[in-house]
């Protein structure tokens, strides 16, 4: 049958049919011809206003043809046929509906007469309750929903985005036109430009937007859209969610600037799991310790920080407050990833959640440079306690040696065999070591108010070296980098005895058979990024660097804090009375000279001192 042939007249006073059908009579082509009054008070139009009309006027799908396919199958097979449909109410809304076409028999051969049955997609009991249920979700998640119809550029809100936008539902209709008058003036062209080019390529959109409320509160909300299409893959619909992001925007921005505040921090800030087990670390821990987050992360601190130097007493009491829960307050040494001891000042705190810890908080000052300076004080303490001693008993000491000296000559003189000379020499053996540590103990103490001169520093540093008894330097090799040229003013004596000192400490590390090697050169500033800096130098333009290096046994990690002490010695035999160090550290006090060191058991170690150079 042709699609546009007769179709069979249809029985409106039928029973069959239900009480919210809709009848429309219309000709061959599908134009109205006559429908019944309640056509009216469901879609809005009187008969006057569709009489002569195509039914297009109100069908918006399914098209013509569809309509002839389907009426052509319901004669044939004399059975219901059935369409989604979507019609257009006189007031421009869209109303989804499903079409039932009728086959009934009779009637005049010029007229089609369709019954219609459009049923309303109303919610069962279950949808409806879904439907109340994701409202007050909406509300409680302060996000709305909303659409627009691209075929009647209408625009619907869900109540929450009237809340959203300050407004009241009865006393607002938003339009596609003035809905951007409630972003912020900074927003608004941005938003527009979002929305008409997601509109035109009918592409997904999603941005960030301040809705300035009547009231003018501001809210800032976050815009999702996504399209519907038909059959025919035309977009029909645009739609999505409002989503009012202020409070969450403003816990982000306290966390930004909590997490910035860390980043920042002066100190070093850790975060552990329950276990214990390093999370997050801030750039100031990497940079105290050495270590980098990946490095460690998912491991104990006190695991990779703590070395041989540590006190165990301080990490039992650590574990102890952990176990019960409490804050610890405590000073640790620990050891960065160079393996260079450094002191800090350890907080931590549990973070407990329903009474269980979750979490530790750990906040590590670095206290080195503070431990040094107890530690100078301390040192400088017992220089003067040594000289004070060396004050009162260097003289009588003195005198003491003198008359043993003299009685010693005597009894040579008046006993000369063999054992008495033997036994004598002894004696005066032990008066000149006694007169030697007492001369060192006056040279330690003792302010010579030198005035400085103008030395060749490379030349009297090999003049040093040349002079040192062969017995003394043994087999070992020296090796001079003498970058420096010009002359140095400074006091001299002391300086070249430092220098001595060290080049001698040097040869016995290596037991005499080892490599020596001594640098003189110009740096524009300190720089403590390697060394264990026990003196920082006077502040000055430029420094006159002179380096002892060895490769012999280098010094333990839980004496080196010790070896500048008067007496310390770390040789098992005494071959002085462990009073070079102390004097070295002495003229650097005076003279505002840095002085560094850097050690490590069975490599050796290298003593520097940083001269301030005045030109």
């Amino acid at each position: 049958m042709n699609s546009k042939s007769m179709r069979s007249p249809i029985d409106v006073n039928s029973n069959s049919f239900v009480q919210s059908s809709l009848l429309l009579t219309v000709d061959v082509d599908l134009k109205i011809i006559e429908l019944s009054n309640n056509w009216q008070p469901v879609m809005g139009y009187c008969a006057e206003e569709l009489i002569g009309k195509h039914i297009n006027v109100m069908f918006i799908s399914p098209s013509e043809d569809d309509i002839y396919r389907c009426l052509d199958e319901t004669a044939v097979t004399q059975n219901e046929c059935t369409l989604d449909t979507e019609l257009r109410h006189k007031s421009g809304d869209i109303i989804k509906a499903r079409i039932q076409v009728h086959s009934i028999a009779g009637g005049a051969p010029e007229r089609l007469t369709l019954l219609i049955t459009i049923q309303s997609e109303l919610h069962d009991s279950a949808s409806e309750q879904e439907y109340k249920l994701f409202a007050k979700a909406a509300k409680l998640g302060k996000f709305g929903f909303w659409s627009i119809d691209l075929r009647t550029s209408k625009l619907f809100w869900s109540s929450e985005i009237y809340s959203i936008h300050g407004v009241a539902q009865g006393s607002y209709t938003p339009t596609m036109k003035d809905a951007f008058v409630f972003c912020h003036p900074d927003d608004r062209r941005e938003a527009q430009r979002i929305v008409s080019n997601g509109i035109e390529k009918r592409l997904p959109w999603s941005f960030k937007v301040r809705i300035v409320q009547p009231s003018g509160d501001i809210r800032i909300v976050r815009f999702h859209a996504e399209f519907d299409f038909d059959q025919s893959s035309q977009a029909t619909e645009v739609y999505g969610i409002c989503l009012d992001i202020t409070d969450y925007e403003a816990l982000n921005e306290q966390v930004e600037l909590l997490s910035e505040v860390a980043e920042t921090s002066i100190t070093g800030i850790t975060i552990c799991d329950k276990n214990r087990n390093l999370m997050w670390a801030n750039k100031k821990f990497e940079e105290i310790t050495g270590y980098s987050l990946s490095d460690v992360q998912g491991q104990k601190v006190g695991g990779f920080l703590q070395g041989p130097g540590t006190d165990p007493n301080t990490i039992n009491e650590i574990g102890r407050l952990l176990d019960i829960g409490k804050n610890v307050d405590v000073e640790i040494l620990n050891y960065t990833k160079e393996c260079i001891p450094y002191w800090i000042h350890l907080l931590i705190s549990p973070v407990k959640r329903k009474g269980k810890v979750s979490h530790y908080v750990a906040i590590q000052h670095d206290i080195t440079e503070q431990k040094r300076q107890q530690q100078m004080q301390a040192r400088g303490s017992k220089m003067d306690a040594v000289g004070q001693m060396a004050a009162r008993v260097c003289h009588d000491i003195n005198n003491i040696m003198a008359i043993i000296s003299g009685n010693t000559q005597l009894l040579r003189l008046q006993d000369p065999s063999e054992k008495a000379t033997k036994f004598l020499g002894n004696i005066e053996m032990a008066t000149a070591r006694a007169s030697s540590v007492t001369k060192k103990l006056v040279k330690l103490v003792k302010d010579e108010n030198l005035s400085p001169e103008l030395i060749s520093l490379n030349k009297e540093i090999k003049n040093i070296v040349d002079a040192l008894p062969e017995d003394l330097k043994g087999e070992t090799s020296f090796h001079f980098n003498f970058d420096y040229k010009d002359p140095l003013l400074v006091k001299k004596k002391s300086l070249l005895e430092s220098v001595k000192q060290l080049i001698i400490n040097a040869i016995l590390a290596t037991d005499k058979v080892g490599e020596v090697t001594i640098n003189t050169r110009v740096c524009a500033g300190f720089d403590n990024t390697c060394s264990s800096a026990v003196l920082s130098p006077k502040l000055g333009k430029e420094y006159v660097l002179i380096s002892v290096k060895d490769n012999g046994i280098g010094i333990a990690p839980d004496v080196i804090n010790n070896i500048f002490d008067p007496f310390f010695s770390t040789r098992e035999r005494k071959d002085g009375a462990g009073l070079g160090l102390s004097f070295i550290f002495n003229f650097c006090a005076k003279e505002e000279a840095g002085l560094q060191l850097t050690s490590q058991e069975n490599k050796g170690s290298e003593f520097t001192i940083w001269v301030p150079r005045f030109v």
